[in-house]
């Protein structure tokens, strides 16, 4: 189990922001489900909105994430902007101009090349997922990484990509 101070630190990177590799494009479900290893069911139900590249996405299947990917997944969220934003809600017309619809979203490049893809995680979702992450892997900037965590930081795995620009990263990875 994950020591309470070392999950707090998680939670908050997961908030701040991680990058996850990935080999080549691909579907928002693919990366969710078998990149990440979220269930189905999970990702169906627990994630209730999803931010692509700062825009609401409701197509799992239609949208694909390419390099330079910023990825923000939450729970539900509270009042009329959480129900605006819900990922397939009622309200999802009164977004249409800050959301990626399925054409723009298939026009994605379908990238042969790893890339990194930065991924925060928020509310219950960051709690909820934070262990299960750590024990993936995942790459952070060094500069922003907690003492506590700090013990636990090694290089990039060598088959990853280039790192993202600007980020010193450093991978963290439970043993």
């Amino acid at each position: 189990m994950t020591a309470p101070v070392e999950n707090s630190e998680l939670v908050r990177l997961m908030r701040s922001g991680i990058f996850i590799p990935v080999n080549r494009s691909c579907t928002l479900r693919h990366f969710l489900e078998d990149i990440l290893g979220f269930p189905r069911d999970y990702v169906e139900n627990r994630i209730q909105t999803i931010l692509l590249n700062g825009l609401a996405a409701d197509g799992l299947d239609a949208s694909r994430l390419s390099a330079q990917t910023r990825l923000a997944l939450s729970a539900a969220m509270p009042g009329l902007a959480g129900a605006t934003l819900r990922r397939d809600g009622g309200f999802k017309n009164l977004r249409r101009d800050i959301s990626l619809n399925d054409a723009g979203a298939a026009q994605a490049p379908d990238e042969e090349k790893a890339f990194w893809v930065e991924l925060r995680l928020f509310n219950d979702i960051a709690a909820e997922q934070a262990a299960h992450l750590f024990k993936r892997g995942f790459a952070v900037p060094a500069a922003g990484l907690a003492a506590g965590l700090r013990g636990r930081a090694g290089p990039l795995p060598a088959n990853a990509p280039a790192p993202p620009e600007n980020t010193e990263p450093v991978w963290l990875q439970k043993e």
